[in-house]
Formats: C-alpha cells, sequence, structure tokens
C-alpha cells in the first residue's frame, strides 16, 4: 500500500523488532507474521503508541508510521465519550488540529463523570474529485416568521486565481510535506441566484457564468448569451458578488 510516494510494509515493523529492544515497543516477530489469523491482541500491540513511537527510529518508514497513526486514532475515538464526535479529539497528540475556543461554553461535559474537557475540531480530506462544486449559503429560515429568506452576503471570488487544496490533504496533516502533492483548481462555471425581493422564499431567477472551451467567460440567461470581457471586473460587481450560489471548480492536471 501506497500512501504519497512512500510505501506501508511490515518490512518496516520486522527492521524494528529485529534492531530495537522489546521494551521499546513491545512486539515479537509472530505478532507480525503469525502462523495462525492474527488475533486482536496482536493488532492492539502494532497499532499502540509505544510501537508507533518506536518507529520513528525506522529509517523511511513514515507511510507506515502514518498507517499505525490512524489505526491509534480509531483506538482512541471509540474510547471518547458518545457527547463528542467522530471530528472532535481530546488528545493533543493526534495530528494538528484547530481550536474552537477557550470560552466555557464550548466545553463538552463527560457522560461519565460529568467533568468539562476542552474540545479542538479537525477535518482532512483524503480525495478531491476532478470537479469540485462548492454551495454557497444564501438562504436562511426564519422560524419566528415562518419563511426562508435570502442572504445577500458579498463574497468576493476571483475567477482567475487558481484554487490551491493542498493544505487541506490528509498529507499535510499528517506531516508528509515532501511528497510534491498538489490540488490546484481553477474556476469554470458559477451559478447565481436572483430576485427582487430579499425576503422572497426560493423563488427567483437563476443564470450561469461559464469558461468556454477557448478560455472566453459568458453569460447565459435562459435562451440570451452575452460574452463578458473583463470578467475580473464583472465578478466585483453586486450582481455577482451578492448572488453567486454555486461555484465549479475544474481540477488542474
Amino acid at each position: 500500500m501506497l500512501i504519497g510516494d512512500q510505501a506501508v510494509t511490515v518490512d518496516h515493523l520486522l527492521q524494528l523488532i529485529k534492531s530495537s529492544s522489546k521494551m521499546s515497543h513491545n512486539l515479537v516477530k509472530s505478532d507480525v507474521i503469525p502462523k495462525d489469523r492474527q488475533n486482536y491482541q496482536s493488532c492492539e500491540k502494532i497499532s499502540s503508541e509505544a510501537a508507533f513511537n518506536a518507529l520513528t527510529s525506522v529509517p523511511n518508514s513514515r507511510a507506515t508510521q502514518i498507517y499505525l497513526q490512524v489505526c491509534l486514532l480509531k483506538q482512541l475515538k471509540s474510547t471518547v465519550s458518545p457527547i463528542v464526535t467522530s471530528r472532535r479529539q481530546i488528545s493533543n497528540n493526534i495530528l494538528s488540529s484547530t481550536p474552537i475556543s477557550s470560552s466555557t461554553a464550548n466545553m463538552i461535559p463527560s457522560a461519565k463523570i460529568h467533568i468539562h474537557h476542552r474540545i479542538k475540531s479537525q477535518m482532512m480530506i483524503s480525495n478531491f474529485p476532478d470537479v469540485l462544486c462548492i454551495q454557497l449559503k444564501r438562504f436562511s429560515y426564519d422560524r419566528f416568521s415562518n419563511k426562508t429568506m435570502k442572504l445577500n452576503t458579498p463574497i468576493l471570488i476571483e475567477p482567475e486565481k487558481n484554487l490551491d487544496l493542498s493544505p487541506f490533504h490528509y498529507t499535510t496533516w499528517l506531516g508528509l510535506t515532501n511528497l510534491s502533492i498538489t490540488y490546484h483548481y481553477r474556476l469554470v462555471a458559477a451559478c447565481l441566484h436572483l430576485s427582487e425581493n430579499s425576503s422572497q422564499k426560493l423563488n427567483g431567477h437563476y443564470v450561469c457564468v461559464y469558461r468556454t472551451d477557448h478560455n472566453q467567460w459568458s453569460l447565459s440567461d435562459d435562451e440570451r448569451i452575452v460574452e463578458i470581457n473583463n470578467i475580473n471586473h464583472f465578478f466585483q460587481t453586486p450582481y455577482v458578488t451578492e448572488n453567486c450560489y454555486f461555484l465549479f471548480y475544474e481540477r488542474c492536471l
């Protein structure tokens, strides 16, 4: 199995067992290459934090370390209180994460002993699509008036600037910064929702701004198609910034 351009292999564990003391990793050869079906205890030992830490001394074993780190993450997730979702961990040793807040309002109580723990939220993306569709929040429901309101919050989009999502790939989160993996996207179309009154419901009119095969931008409004010459200026107008709803990005090869 490959992670980036590095291999996940049992040879790294065998090298660890051969070159390091059992006291540091608690592994034996039969844990890695059992004669019979591998038992649960061997799996626990292989994916333990001790084995992961000891494996850092084995050259070129970064991919195997990541694989074991994911296994360790799954073990820790099963021990976290059900009130904490799978995207929230209370450990400082799991990957990298972004603090939500230091206020007591964002502290989740333990379901068993009612002790508050500070939490962190994190997200990793393993695969990016060839065509990325982004839906912007343009509607909000008001439960008091029982109406859906249009949100005209201005959103500035740079149509000729590539969108770099490489920092959000899981290899970046796990410290694999030398794999030369890039995920760049270019905008190919934007769908706009037009409405005369912001208090209207979902009714309105949709138009599409799209890039042709010859890199020319056009506006499609039902049967009417108009070429757009200054696309950067067009995307800065309120017509686009306050009404852009769907964005379609194409992955750059």
